[in-house]
């Protein structure tokens, strides 16, 4: 459920190689990279067949939500790697539709409590006049304090890594706020693009890291 964005566009879902055109990653970075995002590099690996349902941008609470809806899927002898996020990525209620929309909200607190929102981040999921419920939601509901959200919905993600291994299967959380920084991203790849995702290198350098784990 890695989505290896800016490299691999299918988690577009259907008609993604119109869809992508419109993207400017897409137009900055291009095609012929598809085959390099660590899941298609294990699949490869291990000879498997390869299927990838990610959305890219999730939170740890959808995160959470995903591995617990694939608990009975999984059996001893399963190898199971479970990637924890940022956690600012937060799923907030639509304001019409029955669904959770999923993202990473730019704040900083100033030295008097206050909160900054970087505007020019601000993702413009529904709009931008949608921007001021995203807003008012942070600020209102969660407050300027995310390292709750954090270490709740990270321990629960990791609690599940120990029971796998208790009913033999391998599994491993790895943590995106400690690790991603160790890893080529994009930006550095190519620093003409300001992205922080994962480069060809750096999702080699996780698959190796994958199979370090795992074998």
């Amino acid at each position: 459920m890695t989505s290896g964005h800016g490299l691999n566009w299918e988690w577009l879902g259907e008609g993604y190689n119109e869809k992508k055109l419109n993207h400017l990653l897409w137009k900055q970075i291009g095609d012929g990279y598809e085959d390099s995002i660590f899941p298609k590099l294990l699949a490869n690996h291990f000879n498997m067949q390869y299927k990838n349902y990610a959305v890219s941008g999730q939170s740890n609470q959808t995160i959470l939500t995903q591995v617990v809806n694939c608990l009975h899927l999984m059996k001893k002898g399963d190898k199971v790697w479970i990637n924890s996020t940022w956690p600012m990525r937060i799923p907030i209620p639509h304001p019409t539709e029955s669904i959770l929309t999923e993202t990473m909200v730019p704040i900083q607190l100033n030295n008097d409590g206050s909160l900054e929102f970087q505007d020019d981040l601000m993702p413009a999921i529904w709009g931008e006049d949608k921007n001021e419920l995203i807003k008012l939601f942070i600020s209102e509901v969660v407050g300027a304090n995310s390292e709750p959200l954090f270490r709740v919905y990270n321990t629960a993600l990791y609690d599940i890594t120990l029971h796998l291994k208790n009913i033999g299967i391998k599994s491993h959380l790895w943590d995106a706020t400690d690790r991603a920084h160790h890893y080529q991203l994009i930006k550095h790849w190519k620093p003409d693009v300001e992205d922080g995702h994962l480069s060809p290198k750096g999702h080699e350098d996780v698959f190796n890291d994958v199979l370090k784990e795992f074998i």
